[in-house]
């Protein structure tokens, strides 16, 4: 609601709408957010960070991203069948499935190393791949949208949250790890569905980009605040 009463009152484009809907909401909860978790809460923390990012966000991109990348998008080539059909293939979907169905199950010890060296490595992948795609000069009339964007992703919705659960009197590890996610920079994913959506893909970007370099301020401030 706030996206979309901001993008009336400044005038950005129906493509800067679309993308700021998909890139605002979504937050990097998995790449970022469960190594990030595991530094501020420990390994405790982590079952709630999984929770959060396979029940939440993933759901939320399979179903809202969707909606809004239908909805906004143009050159999809496919139509909304064709992009519940790339959801569907979506490898982390596909992963969430696998894992319910072999919940329980014990591997050997050598899959087991090979999958946890396999797992070490997906966060300095993502990040290199994210660098390549970063532009770090933009046209000054993408600028106000992207500060506009970062403020409400990185500060405004983990604050407005925050206050929520104090005034209900929410506690506990839940809590805490599920308002430090909110406070996540926008999903890489996300800018990905933009840009094959033509949602402004350079500015999509460097939302991803520019997010995540400064949720290294933002998030010791929200944890600080928790």
């Amino acid at each position: 609601l706030v996206v979309l009463l901001l993008c009336r009152l400044t005038h950005w484009s129906r493509e800067t709408a679309g993308m700021l809907l998909l890139m605002v909401p979504l937050g990097n909860t998995s790449f970022l957010g469960i190594p990030l978790v595991k530094h501020f809460f420990g390994s405790a923390g982590i079952n709630y960070a999984v929770t959060y990012d396979q029940f939440g966000s993933l759901l939320a991109l399979s179903s809202y991203g969707t909606f809004i990348l239908a909805l906004y998008g143009s050159g999809t080539g496919h139509g909304l069948p064709g992009i519940i059909k790339k959801i569907m293939l979506f490898p982390p979907f596909l992963a969430l499935i696998a894992a319910l169905y072999l919940h329980g199950t014990s591997f050997p010890g050598w899959l087991n190393s090979l999958l946890s060296t396999t797992a070490a490595s997906l966060m300095p992948v993502v990040m290199v791949a994210t660098g390549f795609q970063m532009r770090i000069m933009l046209p000054k009339d993408e600028l106000p949208p992207l500060a506009a964007g970062l403020s409400l992703s990185l500060l405004a919705i983990p604050l407005v949250f925050l206050l929520g659960c104090r005034l209900v009197d929410l506690s506990g590890p839940a809590v805490q790890v599920s308002l430090l996610q909110t406070a996540m920079p926008p999903m890489v994913i996300a800018g990905a569905m933009a840009a094959i959506g033509g949602l402004k893909p350079e500015l999509s970007s460097a939302m991803a980009a520019y997010g995540i370099l400064l949720s290294f301020f933002t998030l010791p401030l929200i944890y600080g605040w928790l």
